[in-house]
């Protein structure tokens, strides 16, 4: 879910499978998550534990403009319906967006005390909705991560937001090509062999 930057390089681990912070507990009987485990970060903090907030709401019966704005299809809830919403004052976004900052802060906050990193750049598709959650986060590692690393860390909003990922990744192909320039030369062609042909004439009849 958040990758860690040491040295300017990703830090892959062992395995490769590093920084998968995601999947580190935060609620031991929260929800199943397909990794296998139980309330894990990315099964509280992510925007589909979002979604599927506002859809147990409003399964329960509260009223929320969601339902017209997904025209009454709850599987068709996406980021941009539920801002739109939030945005016009509804209390099922709003306390569904409170609700997911709140596990999203208690994950930085983690990660600053383990880490003590300089900077927080959250993207992604629920960075979208940076604008109710930036405040709650903020808030939380205000009040959950120590003191030193909170004073030396910048939470910030990435600039490509949603498109965090694809960004990075086309970042790292890049730089391989410039770390390692002969290793993406393409190979040469082997060389054509030209084949002489006899023309001859047809023979008379």
């Amino acid at each position: 879910m958040m990758p860690n930057f040491i040295g300017g390089h990703i830090f892959q681990g062992a395995s490769g499978c590093a920084g998968e912070a995601g999947h580190t507990t935060i609620d031991p009987n929260g929800p199943p998550c397909q990794c296998g485990n139980h309330g894990c970060w990315e099964r509280l903090a992510s925007q589909y534990a979002l979604i599927e907030r506002i859809q147990k709401a409003i399964r329960a019966g509260q009223r929320s403009l969601i339902e017209d704005r997904a025209k009454h299809d709850l599987d068709q809830i996406t980021i941009q319906v539920i801002l739109e919403a939030a945005r016009s004052g509804d209390d099922v976004s709003r306390r569904a967006l409170e609700e997911t900052g709140l596990y999203l802060g208690i994950g930085i906050a983690n990660l600053v005390n383990i880490f003590n990193p300089n900077l927080v750049a959250f993207g992604g598709t629920l960075s979208l909705a940076d604008e109710f959650l930036m405040p709650i986060v903020r808030q939380v590692v205000l009040e959950r991560a120590m003191k030193e690393p909170r004073e030396a860390v910048q939470i910030t909003v990435s600039t490509f937001k949603s498109d965090a990922c694809v960004m990075g990744g086309a970042a790292l192909i890049l730089r391989e090509i410039l770390n390692n320039p002969t290793a993406w030369q393409p190979k040469p062609l082997p060389s054509a062999q030209t084949e002489e042909h006899t023309v001859r004439a047809p023979s008379a009849l």
